[in-house]
């Protein structure tokens, strides 16, 4: 695991990953905190992500034909997806 500084941004990225069960994209992710932290980028927040991601603080899951998700529990896990409504759930 590689050690990352912690950033306000990286801080505030991580902290509304691990508030949500939803498993958003990069652009989800970007919509939860433009309202509190408006001066945030959405390039701010794929570097950060992608950063987190492959530091192993977060996960990333990659799906077919969609943009990626990322979960804030690293747990061993498993995810389902719905094929009607795209909606991600954890299975453990």
């Amino acid at each position: 695991m590689i050690k990352e500084r912690a950033t306000k941004q990286k801080t505030l990225i991580l902290s509304a990953l691990r508030a949500v069960k939803t498993h958003p994209t990069a652009d989800g992710v970007y919509e939860m905190l433009a309202d509190t932290c408006p001066d945030i980028s959405l390039a701010t927040v794929y570097r950060n992500l992608n950063r987190l991601a492959e530091s192993g603080i977060i996960r990333r899951i990659s799906v077919n034909n969609s943009p990626d998700r990322f979960d804030g529990d690293t747990s061993p896990h498993y995810h389902l997806c719905c094929d009607g409504c795209g909606r991600f759930d954890d299975c453990f």
